[in-house]
């Protein structure tokens, strides 16, 4: 929200004659603006671009596909040789910059609607196209972004100012390029923003003297051709889209695919011509919060033309550069040698064998159960060690799950300095914390994954709270709740969806309120009694052999046990749960979008239809959704343009699957739901009036999306994970679910329909969140739906959110499938 305001804002107070000043949206008023000012009609204005500007010659398009390169030629032929060649020659380019540099910096104040604090620095560059054999770009935003010690962030993190820092290259169109420096401010941060600008624009006259020192260039590279040389397939559309830009850009034909990262050679005069330009006098700056009222900030708003933002030019002294005492600048140095670089990449011998295609349980023990897969079918250096930590302590009430997640993140920002040298060197890790205890993972170049987790385990174990952090972090949390509704309503919708059928009701305005009873020697004694009696669940995977698995494996265990970690049993482990919807209901949970400036209205309508473990339910769950996506989207959106966000999906719970429905619009959510009783009823017919050979499609299609192949380690990584974590073990769901769905017929997915969705079902279990917004009057209200209810609605208000959930039965906890065949379950 804020991010594309400010983004917006940033084009708004450029050159008035420049491109990128254009709104960069769109909406009504522009699109229809001809039609006041000269007369033409819009479709007309389309034409006229179509035919000054829809060029052959202009457009390049790259096809992806298993077929042989002379079919897919043909494809290509095809469906792109009517495109008119207009011989319109390259596209325009513009080399002025956005804005004038020689008037000084201009310092502008911008309000925001989350609670957030932000200082954004921009500065006009040469353009940087041509040079990506070279990347000085990249050079200098490595540099200044950087987060280990001695790092601009590491001051200003240390300090307390400051929560995030990056800076990276910004095209402001062809030809204009930007050099951009974005900090997250904390409070205390935005009152001393003349401080962060003092210490940014001195960290950037030490710039220079690091072209002296070869290696911080030498370690980019060798890490940026590691990355190419051991890329893992994606998404075949992403990838067509990488490609067709490169073509698009300036890269020789030889570089289409790498973007010349083999041939990157150190210039240094490149490096020195960004560096003239991001001086003080050429620095455009926005400070942006949601109130200036402790600041002495001048009160003659503006508002920006599109999104109506605030925001106020002021001057800017020239003596901050000097505010920086000698003991800060002494603590501003350039980052040393990165140790964590990988070294080794062999992955060993390719087996014939047909890759497995699940997990091994190595051990079970009274500390430790180990599960190990070694990569048999990406053939990459890489692996990835996933570590839960079981604990009764954990989430035994709403305050302990509190303090976890305070613990957590205190463990986060610990490791920001020490661990961004293994984030450099393309290892990745993180803490986190859920009902279900605490998680530690650590990815990426298997040859320096042990060091990493060792890195991570020490924080974990032996975490320091100090005050001042313990400040920052909980200012941080406090406003992410703070602001965790103000997004869009459907998001909203879902969350409190997710409320009513959770297994404990630890919702954000609850977690927000519970955070301002938490103190830091709470938190010190939580975090001495989280590890005392656990147990580790551990996924090791990737390009890593059996013994060294195992040996990682008591290597962990061995760590925990030095600190006297008790083993528990099983059954203390917690499991996850959720609330059923009782056979025969219609529960409409009726609230205010909390946000008071969202016009938008929200249904979130769920159907659940069955235990999730059962391959049937699911089955019957995935090939009607996949059906019923596009006609609903298109009905809901295209026909009836009730609103931007639609969709329909499949919401699974622990022992649970169900359909969930959502409509966000400036209509009234009575309205909507009767919109969606419509949906169901007519696409019944539908159903009832398809011929064999289009559900034959339909068929053949969600069996396809089912059998679709892991296309590298990280996908294989999460569906492993998925399975152990939630309980089931099904690793061969996917290839399951595939064989149910074909043995579906249309007269089963029809009595779905009728069963379990169709308002006139006595029996079906339905529940709808109704979001109504609090700007004016929505259209619609009390609309009542045309669709005959098997099930009279029975209503909940916001204040009844507890009595709702009082309706409902706990779920039982997930059992483990054995070669993915469901053990017995009652009927639900």
């Amino acid at each position: 929200m804020d991010s594309r305001r400010l983004y917006q804002l940033w084009k708004s107070l450029s050159d008035a004659h420049h491109p990128w000043n254009k709104f960069g949206c769109g909406n009504k008023d522009t699109l229809l603006k001809g039609n006041v000012e000269d007369g033409s009609e819009s479709r007309q204005r389309v034409m006229d671009w179509w035919q000054n500007h829809y060029c052959a010659s202009r457009m390049k398009v790259t096809v992806v596909g298993t077929e042989s390169l002379k079919v897919l030629g043909d494809l290509a032929y095809q469906n792109f040789s009517k495109v008119p060649n207009r011989s319109l020659g390259p596209l325009p380019v513009t080399t002025s910059p956005p804005w004038s540099t020689s008037s000084g910096p201009d310092l502008w104040f911008v309000k925001t609607v989350k609670d957030t604090q932000r200082l954004e620095i921009s500065f006009p560059i040469p353009d940087q196209d041509s040079l990506y054999e070279h990347k000085p770009s990249s050079y200098i935003s490595h540099l200044v972004g950087h987060e280990g010690p001695g790092s601009i962030f590491n001051l200003l993190h240390e300090q307390g100012l400051a929560t995030t820092l990056s800076c990276g290259l910004h095209s402001a169109g062809r030809g204009v390029s930007l050099m951009d420096i974005d900090i997250t401010l904390t409070k205390l941060g935005l009152g001393q923003y003349e401080k962060v600008l003092s210490a940014i624009f001195h960290y950037i006259t030490l710039l220079p003297s690091a072209l002296e020192e070869p290696y911080h260039f030498e370690e980019l590279r060798k890490m940026a051709q590691i990355s190419f040389a051991n890329a893992e397939k994606y998404a075949p559309d992403a990838y067509a889209k990488t490609i067709s830009q490169s073509m698009n850009g300036l890269y020789k034909r030889d570089h289409l695919i790498s973007r010349g990262v083999k041939s990157w050679t150190f210039n240094k005069a490149h490096i020195e011509d960004i560096i003239r330009c991001m001086t003080f006098d050429k620095a455009r700056i926005f400070v942006a919060a949601k109130s200036f009222d402790s600041m002495n900030v001048q009160s003659n708003w503006e508002k920006e033309k599109w999104y109506g933002t605030e925001y106020t030019k002021q001057s800017l002294n020239r003596d901050i550069l000097s505010i920086l005492t000698p003991e800060d600048r002494a603590l501003l140095y350039l980052p040393e040698r990165n140790p964590l670089l990988p070294e080794s990449l062999d992955v060993g011998s390719r087996s014939g064998i047909d890759p497995l295609k699940s997990p091994v349980n190595l051990h079970q023990r009274p500390l430790s159960t180990l599960w190990y897969k070694k990569d048999d079918q990406f053939w990459v250096p890489k692996g990835s060690i996933t570590v839960q930590i079981h604990s009764p302590s954990t989430s035994g009430t709403h305050r302990q799950w509190v303090q976890t997640k305070v613990y957590s993140q205190l463990v986060m920002d610990g490791l920001t300095a020490k661990g961004y040298n293994a984030t450099l060197a393309g290892l990745d890790y993180s803490v986190y914390s859920s009902l279900n205890g605490v998680f530690v993972t650590v990815s990426g170049y298997n040859d320096k994954l042990l060091a990493a987790l060792d890195m991570v385990l020490e924080q974990v174990q032996a975490l320091q709270v100090r005050n001042d952090r313990f400040d920052v972090v909980m200012e941080k949390m406090k406003r992410a709740y703070d602001n965790v509704y103000l997004k869009q309503s459907g998001e909203v919708s879902d969350t409190f969806l997710g409320d009513c059928t959770s297994e404990r009701l630890y919702s954000p305005p609850f977690t927000r309120r519970e955070l301002d009873y938490i103190d830091v020697e709470s938190v010190r004694v939580h975090g001495g009694r989280l590890f005392e009696r656990i147990h580790l669940t551990v996924l090791i995977h990737g390009n890593v052999t059996h013994d060294t698995a195992v040996s990682w494996c008591d290597r962990i265990e061995r760590r925990f046990a030095a600190a006297r970690a008790v083993p528990i049993p099983a059954s203390a482990c917690h499991s996850r749960r959720s609330l059923l919807l009782p056979s025969g209901c219609n529960f409409v949970y009726t609230a205010a979008v909390p946000n008071a400036n969202e016009a938008n209205c929200a249904v979130s309508y769920l159907c659940q239809v069955g235990d999730v473990a059962d391959v049937r339910v699911r089955a019957l769950v995935s090939l009607f959704s996949s059906m019923v996506s596009e006609p609903f989207f298109s009905m809901m959106r295209t026909k009836e343009q009730l609103g931007y966000n639609v969709s329909s999906s499949i919401w699974n719970e622990t022992a649970s699957g169900g359909v969930r429905f959502r409509i966000q619009s400036t209509r009234h959510p009575d309205f909507l739901e009767s919109r969606i009783d419509f949906f169901i009823d007519w696409y019944l017919d539908v159903l009832k009036a398809m011929e064999s050979a289009e559900f034959d499609e339909y068929r053949r299609g969600a069996v396809e999306k089912k059998r679709k192949k892991l296309v590298n380690l990280a996908e294989e990584q999460t569906r492993f994970w998925n399975y152990i974590e939630n309980g089931y073990l099904d690793f061969e769901r996917a290839e399951n679910d595939a064989r149910e769905i074909e043995k579906l017929t249309l007269s089963d997915i029809i009595g779905f329909v009728e069963t379990y969705l169709h308002p006139s079902s006595p029996g079906r279990r339905k529940l709808s969140i109704r979001l109504v917004s609090q700007v004016g009057q929505c259209p619609g209200a009390r609309t009542s739906s045309s669709i005959s209810q098997g099930v009279p609605a029975t209503l909940y208000s916001q204040e009844e959110l507890v009595k709702l959930r009082s309706t409902m039965v706990l779920s039982v906890c997930a059992t483990p499938l054995i070669s993915g065949r469901p053990p017995p379950v009652a009927a639900f």
